[in-house]
């Protein structure tokens, strides 16, 4: 076997993990812990730390409405990002927190819940391009072994705006491990594009070949545009899909945003996706345990396209 084979293998050959029927993922974490009383713009990853119960407790009300994934709180835990608080020494401390209040979780649940460790873009769209890849390419390497010795069943890497960026992420990732699977979404502006203004159709064919368990897109805030994105991906790859939107679009409410999607709405859709080739559905910003709790009714025990 070669070494390309081993990769794919290694990433895909785990028993049920997208067969049978589709899986559901957990909703957003800032959102709900920015309704605990936390600021959106602090380090919300910290709290795995520091407030380890408020974390458990976002993590439990998604169990108890029925999501099968949860994803640990380290959406933006990599060194470059944890220096803007300057908690760029404590990624491995901070993710390993992450993991662990997640794995209690699962383990308290009383039927197998996975925990898939999130990782998110190590730079902004904008500096990307000035961004020295080394730096970037160590950064992503630390922040998953963390999560790996931590004990996470899988990676998602969600809400990158550029293919590079995240191919170098997947990247640091088979560095790490070859064991764990990996599922690479990116994110969309409602025009159909990335923040680096590629394709969905791009973005499918160049990662169907990089050794993950899937591929998808996540936090669009129009649930119409997601499904336009997976339909065309669905051309382009041979791999399973992945949806995680936004709750609708956002609006500033008395300081607060609101999101426009009610659990309904976003279940239906979260349908749609599963007719596209979702096999894996959840939710990004605004979603909460009563969107999946819905989604959840909604799929049942409905099987990937």
């Amino acid at each position: 076997m070669t070494p390309n084979e081993t990769l794919r293998r290694s990433q895909t050959d785990t028993p049920g993990l997208f067969d049978g029927r589709v899986m559901i993922c957990d909703g957003a974490m800032g959102t709900m812990l920015n309704a605990a009383g936390f600021p959106l713009n602090g380090a919300l990853c910290e709290l795995s730390l520091s407030r380890p119960e408020v974390v458990a407790a976002v993590h439990q009300a998604y169990i108890d409405a029925g999501a099968e994934v949860i994803e640990t709180n380290s959406f933006l835990a990599s060194r470059t990002q944890l220096s803007h608080h300057g908690l760029e020494g404590r990624v491995r401390e901070i993710n390993l927190a992450a993991a662990r209040v997640a794995r209690d979780a699962a383990a308290a649940a009383g039927r197998q819940v996975l925990v898939a460790g999130s990782v998110g873009p190590a730079t902004n769209s904008v500096s990307w391009r000035r961004a020295d890849p080394v730096a970037v390419r160590d950064a992503f390497r630390e922040q998953i072994a963390a999560l790996v010795e931590g004990g996470v069943d899988l990676i998602i890497f969600e809400t990158f705006g550029s293919l590079a960026e995240l191919t170098e992420a997947i990247a640091a990732a088979h560095e790490v491990t070859l064991a764990l699977p990996l599922v690479a979404q990116m994110y969309f502006l409602d025009n159909g594009r990335s923040l680096a203004g590629e394709r969905p159709s791009l973005v499918a064919a160049s990662l169907d070949h990089l050794g993950l368990a899937a591929i998808g897109a996540n936090c669009l805030g129009s649930l119409e545009a997601l499904l336009k994105v997976l339909t065309e991906m669905a051309g382009h790859t041979s791999l399973p899909l992945t949806a995680q939107p936004n709750a609708g679009t956002p609006a500033l409410v008395n300081g607060r945003l609101r999101y426009s999607a009610l659990p309904d709405e976003y279940a239906a859709y979260a349908a749609r996706y599963a007719e596209a080739g979702a096999a894996l559905v959840g939710g990004c910003c605004g979603t909460t345990p009563a969107h999946i709790r819905a989604a959840t009714r909604a799929l049942g025990l409905t099987p990937p396209a």
